[in-house]
């Protein structure tokens, strides 16, 4: 559901939804992380980089084996261009 609010540039909703993944310990890793990562993309269009950076650095120690880091990081680098 996360991700059809997120589509929709419904950032608030879809940040919700990724939240109540999150919460559920029934759900995979894989999961788990991506839908970190998409928190962290809700907060930068929500205008707030200080919690994007926070969910992409969790999802860097939290899933460190995951194919997503790399993408982590580059969202991390684009919000330190951003600042500068």
């Amino acid at each position: 559901m996360g991700e059809i609010y997120f589509r929709k540039k419904q950032y608030y909703e879809a940040l919700k939804e990724f939240r109540k993944t999150q919460v559920r310990s029934s759900v995979d890793p894989e999961t788990l992380g991506q839908e970190t990562l998409k928190a962290g993309e809700c907060w930068k269009f929500l205008g707030n980089p200080t919690f994007a950076k926070i969910e992409w650095e969790a999802v860097l120690r939290k899933f460190p084996n995951q194919k997503l880091v790399a993408q982590a990081r580059d969202l991390l680098g684009s919000l330190n261009s951003e600042k500068k």
